[in-house]
């Protein structure tokens, strides 16, 4: 005889009530876990930083710069510009032998510059070392700015010109290795450095043969190693994603990274609960699609990259920490158009001297004074325009439009200076042109 007997309608009802109790809870516990999960994170390691590295004196010389009061300007002495009282760069007509004063007062500075340029150099991991010196730096290569355009008024050309590449080189240096925020302080470095020689009767065109060559190696050399925008974005897909590993540590992270985090209301109800409900894996997920999305994008001709779509199915989260790509794209043509400018006019400049007249063509410059000829980035690569007549030339890029307007300059701005070169914009219609644009 069976000992199993019948339960009761009350345990019956007790029952379902701790089936439907239990299940839900289970159900609510198997989702935060697996919500919460922690993704399996496939991190390089960084890359070694040399010993002793050059990053460091360039550091040590701008912590070491004597300050005057009023300041040098770093940009031009004129006696038209407005006088703002308080001003660090009040005083517009600095005299020579004030410079001069100046220069001296800063000898062990470019000491310190000078061995940095001679040491091997990266930035910092800052993900293991965060950085506060981007400022500093900047402010260094606008000292180091002083210093070239004091050689200008002195009339020594070939020491402004290795000033400024001094500069250029030390913009590059700096933010090797470095992600996004070192790229855009190297490529501000550089652009600071260039400035002095951007001028089309300044500097360069005062230069002999033999000057010019030089710079023109020194110069060809920094751009064969610069780093590549794709590189870049290489090196912040680990940056980001170590600061993401970071942020899912943090108590309360969605609340304070996702889109509850600009302004306290959601944008919609369904963007509160997907902040709610995505898993910490569909995020990393994400992410690396959008990283490596930027990376596809900056290996991409420049007309290519300026169409390309960012990825439109990211979470919020994901969509908080990545960048345009094709903005970096626009700030990397005008950094690498501005500086093989400066080359073609330095190369061009040691063929003048030389032979007295312009060469017929750009590719007249190799083998002797350049190892080859750069091309036009806003045009994915295609020649450079160029033509000659006697001693002068004109050399021209399409530009940001992408359209060859037969060598007319970038337009400028309202009230822009005239006889300053004019600066080339995202925004910009007309040819970039050597000497006249930067």
């Amino acid at each position: 005889m069976s000992s199993f007997r019948k339960f009761s309608k009350a345990e019956k009802s007790l029952f379902v009530l701790c089936v439907f109790a239990v299940l839900p809870m289970a159900g609510v516990v198997y989702f935060y876990g697996k919500r919460d999960a922690e993704p399996e994170w496939k991190i390089p390691p960084a890359v070694p930083r040399p010993n002793p590295n050059g990053y460091d004196f360039y550091v040590a010389a701008a912590r070491a710069t004597v300050r005057f009061k009023p300041e040098v300007d770093f940009t031009n002495d004129t006696t038209t510009a407005v006088h703002t009282p308080g001003s660090p760069y009040a005083l517009k007509n600095y005299s020579l032998a004030r410079r001069q004063q100046w220069l001296k007062a800063n000898a062990p500075t470019f000491a310190l510059v000078n061995k940095g340029l001679t040491t091997p150099s990266m930035a910092p991991d800052t993900t293991t070392k965060p950085t506060s010196d981007w400022s500093s730096l900047r402010q260094l290569a606008r000292d180091m700015s002083v210093r070239a355009r004091t050689f200008q008024m002195q009339k020594q050309p070939m020491r402004a010109t290795m000033s400024a590449l001094d500069t250029m080189q030390m913009g590059q240096d700096t933010t090797r290795r470095g992600g996004l925020i070192a790229r855009l302080v190297g490529v501000a470095i550089v652009a600071l450095g260039r400035a002095p020689l951007d001028d089309w009767n300044k500097t360069v065109n005062e230069l002999n043969a033999r000057e010019a060559r030089t710079a023109t190696s020194r110069l060809e050399a920094m751009i064969a190693r610069d780093q590549t925008l794709s590189q870049t974005q290489t090196i912040a897909k680990r940056d980001s994603l170590l600061e993401l590993k970071g942020i899912f540590d943090v108590q309360g992270w969605r609340r304070l990274s996702g889109p509850l985090s600009n302004s306290g209301l959601a944008q919609n109800a369904f963007e509160l609960w997907r902040s709610q409900t995505i898993s910490k894996q569909t995020i990393h997920d994400n992410m690396i699609r959008a990283l490596d999305n930027q990376i596809a994008i900056a290996k991409m001709p420049y007309s290519k990259s300026q169409s390309a779509l960012p990825l439109s199915d990211l979470d919020m989260f994901t969509k908080n920490f990545t960048v345009t790509g094709g903005r970096m794209s626009q700030n990397e043509a005008r950094h690498a158009t501005s500086n093989t400018m400066l080359l073609l006019r330095l190369a061009l400049r040691a063929y003048i001297a030389e032979h007295g007249t312009a060469p017929p063509t750009l590719s007249a410059l190799v083998p002797d004074y350049l190892k080859n000829i750069p091309t036009d980035v806003y045009s994915d690569g295609k020649p450079l325009f160029y033509t000659s007549q006697g001693k002068t030339y004109k050399l021209w890029s399409v530009g940001p439009d992408m359209t060859n307007n037969g060598g007319v300059p970038l337009a400028r701005k309202p009230g822009a200076k005239t006889l300053a070169p004019v600066q080339n914009t995202l925004s910009n219609t007309g040819d970039f042109v050597a000497g006249l644009c930067r």
